[in-house]
């Protein structure tokens, strides 16, 4: 227990721990924290640098005037540390206040019970209502998803889709639609349905006298996704962060007792404008192979798709593993008209290169938590091309066109995907549209600078309005505010 006033950043948590309280309402006890130092000047630069969310919390300090700083990276015993000397307990220094704790034992959170300001990332309900319910002092809770809620475009497409399959009874076309969603959605919210959908899937056909049946069906995963999504919380925290407007009704149905507010994600400062000439990648991808909602099988369909249409051009690729075969053998495959740059994984400084290099980042992913690539990529000049099934941060670039665009997707075939989240089978129409910037004749500098002026007066009011709700800590309760 630290006896001075202090703040907790709860930087990363494991599912494992919120499923040890849900599951088996595991008690969180006593424990002492490791006694183990790390040191480690290469993370410690890179981290106090770089991470956004300890650059927030420096934001949150200055305006709370606390001077302790306590952030906690936990994981369970299977999991890896995200630097190599993190791999065993300990903490780490980076200044005479600031400690980053490693912990892969839950009891040892007690230490951090009745701190004056915690930020919580990930949604860990049941744990973080656990730890705001020992806390025996007014505290300020902020909290930020950092995931983007399950299901995101499927209530939207199940809608688009019903209107069609009304008018033209294509019962192949329903019966591919039902075994999707069948296959992409889970739990016990869904047990009664999934029986109804396998009998009819068990059928080699549907006929013509079972579609009103099959769309009354379709309809059902609809409103058990709409429940699932309006489901409230009942963790008091004091303020919650949210990405994207368009989904402001629903937290205000999770979030019933909390102050939303939005946030526009920021970005590091070594994410800049370096390159005021030529650029020499029309189109840049950044996406390891293991984020399966990045939706890497339209950014392979759209390398084809050039190379079939004969357009001259260069993409970049960045994150290939080797991970995905199909997305690897794409890559490194020979074209008479497109010009593929993979270089794998790339460091910070490489990043910032190839954004300076490019034209357009394009953002296909559908259940995607305000990718962090929209705003670097603006910050180093880069056009956004967004397909509109990315389920949080497209307003923005609604909000400030000279960014980007946002492609409407309603007439593409939806895919639903795995991670409860959105795809599409792309059309060589919408294809077209993306290619077309190619020829675009794009104002690097402006994208950077207005992205960089817009992006700072927000973080300038967010932190305004967060230290009006600081000042009152003491005597703060969610119902208060």
């Amino acid at each position: 227990m630290f006896l001075d006033d202090f703040a907790v950043l709860f930087h990363k948590l494991p599912p494992q721990w919120e499923d040890d309280i849900k599951n088996s309402n595991l008690e969180i006890m006593n424990s002492d924290l490791p006694q183990n130092e790390i040191y480690d000047d290469d993370f410690k630069k890179h981290f106090s640098n770089y991470d956004i969310y300890y650059k927030m919390m420096l934001k949150l300090m200055k305006v709370s005037g606390l001077k302790n700083l306590h952030v906690v990276f936990g994981f369970s015993e299977s999991e890896q540390g995200n630097w190599e000397k993190m791999n065993e307990d300990g903490y780490l220094k980076i200044g005479l206040n600031i400690t980053l704790w490693r912990i892969s034992n839950i009891h040892c959170l007690n230490q951090f019970l009745n701190a004056k300001v915690y930020f919580m990332r990930g949604n860990y309900h049941m744990l973080y209502q656990r730890l705001l319910g020992k806390s025996s002092r007014g505290n300020l809770s902020i909290f930020y998803p950092a995931t983007a809620k399950i299901y995101p475009s499927y209530s939207r497409f199940i809608k688009i889709f019903i209107s069609k399959i009304s008018e033209n009874q294509d019962t192949r076309m329903l019966r591919s639609f039902l075994s999707q969603i069948y296959k992409s959605t889970g739990g016990k919210e869904f047990k009664k349905i999934h029986r109804a959908s396998k009998k009819i899937l068990e059928q080699e056909h549907i006929l013509i006298s079972q579609v009103d049946s099959v769309i009354k069906l379709i309809k059902s995963y609809d409103k058990v996704i709409e429940s699932i999504r309006l489901q409230p919380c009942n963790t008091p925290y004091s303020i919650v962060l949210y990405d994207e407007p368009r989904n402001l009704s629903e937290l205000q149905s999770n979030f019933r007792h909390s102050v939303l507010l939005r946030l526009k994600k920021p970005v590091s400062d070594f994410f800049k404008l370096t390159n005021l000439g030529t650029r020499d990648i029309d189109f840049i991808f950044s996406a390891t192979p293991h984020q399966k909602t990045k939706n890497h099988q339209i950014f392979i369909s759209f390398i084809k798709y050039l190379e079939k249409s004969k357009i001259n051009s260069t993409v970049a690729f960045l994150g290939d593993t080797g991970q995905l075969p199909e997305l690897t053998d794409t890559l490194s495959a020979k074209y008479d008209y497109v010009t593929v740059e993979s270089p794998g994984y790339v460091g910070l400084e490489h990043l910032v290169d190839y954004y300076n290099r490019s034209k357009v980042s394009l953002i296909f992913s559908g259940r995607d938590c305000n990718p962090r690539v929209i705003s670097e990529s603006l910050m180093c000049g880069c056009y956004n091309v967004i397909l509109d099934i990315l389920s949080d941060g497209s307003t923005f670039i609604k909000e400030n066109p000279l960014l980007g665009k946002i492609i409407d997707c309603s007439s593409e075939v939806p895919a639903f995907s795995g991670g409860k989240s959105i795809s599409i089978s792309p059309s060589d129409k919408l294809f077209s549209e993306i290619a077309g910037y190619i020829k675009n004749d794009l104002n690097h500098y402006s994208i950077a600078m207005v992205a960089r002026e817009v992006l700072s007066k927000h973080e300038t009011k967010l932190w305004e309005t967060i230290n009006e709700y600081i000042s009152h800590v003491d005597s703060v309760t969610p119902d208060s505010i």
